[in-house]
């Protein structure tokens, strides 16, 4: 059976000679005036693309997050972890750095909590071939049903979990639904999505009928969850004040790093990484 095989590969090395585009002078027409405002567009559009790409995508998504990081011990304490491991957070920021455009993308055009680029460092340290114990999978540790709930393709030949775009997509989703079924609330939202959404709606139940608020914080929760919203919280915090805590994030460009291509069919990574000019492992 003919499968498609999906192989993301570096944009800037695929993509030179996939098209011809018109010099200056073949853009000409017989209006001068017409050819003087595509002269000026096509100037436009190359200064837009040329500050964008010197903006960090660190320094981006920084300026994008809103997010009110509360004051609490549990955060603080995740916090000063993290600065205390510096090589830790050097090496994270790193692995992420060219997926960010893409998710921060896909966060963007949903109106979405830019923090939310930081949960698969919570989730897989940005490694797309993370594996858990509970083997849930890629960056965002999708297990197997809730993956396929949300479109995810498994089969002997693909994982969608493994897919950059596709499991974005399917996480964004999914976060999505958490948070319009929980109140509104991104904290209950994130906390759903790593414990599962009953048990976070039951926690809520029980906690207001303790007369509590119902919110992340007055709920009852297994450790790992109790964990996990804060840790993103701390990181959030971190990239937002990085400067003030002395972190030195890495200067990847604000641009797309890689370009998706359809093979067609099954296809030897050692053939695509000798047409695109890389290592095997590089591909890989």
């Amino acid at each position: 059976m003919n499968m498609k095989l999906r192989l993301a590969v570096v944009a800037t090395l695929l993509l030179t000679g996939c098209q011809t585009l018109p010099n200056r002078n073949d853009a000409v027409t017989d209006e001068q005036q017409t050819a003087q405002t595509a002269t000026k567009s096509r100037s436009a559009l190359d200064r837009s693309e040329s500050e964008q790409s010197r903006i960090s995508v660190w320094r981006h998504a920084s300026n994008e997050m809103k997010m009110e990081i509360p004051n609490r011990a549990e955060v603080i304490g995740y916090r000063d972890w993290y600065l205390k491991h510096p090589k830790y957070l050097n090496t994270v920021t790193q692995k992420a750095a060219p997926y960010l455009y893409l998710v921060m993308q896909e966060i963007d055009k949903r109106d979405m909590p830019m923090e939310l680029v930081l949960l698969p460092i919570v989730e897989s340290a940005y490694n797309p071939n993370a594996r858990s114990p509970s083997n849930a999978t890629g960056l965002w540790q999708f297990t197997a049903g809730t993956g396929r709930r949300f479109g995810l393709e498994q089969s002997h030949w693909y994982d969608g979990r493994r897919d950059i775009q596709a499991s974005t997509s399917a996480a964004l989703d999914y976060l999505q639904k958490l948070h319009d079924e929980l109140g509104g609330d991104w904290f209950n939202a994130v906390a759903a999505y790593n414990a599962g959404e009953g048990r976070i709606q039951r926690a809520i139940e029980q906690s207001q009928r303790a007369g509590k608020s119902g919110d992340f914080w007055s709920l009852n929760l297994p450790r790992q969850t109790t964990e996990y919203v804060p840790r993103l919280l701390a990181l959030a915090d971190i990239i937002k004040n990085a400067d003030q805590y002395g972190v030195k994030l890495p200067d990847h460009p604000y641009k797309q790093q890689w370009q998706r291509i359809d093979a067609g069919g099954q296809v030897s990574l050692a053939v695509v990484a000798d047409l695109a000019g890389l290592s095997l492992q590089e591909v890989k």
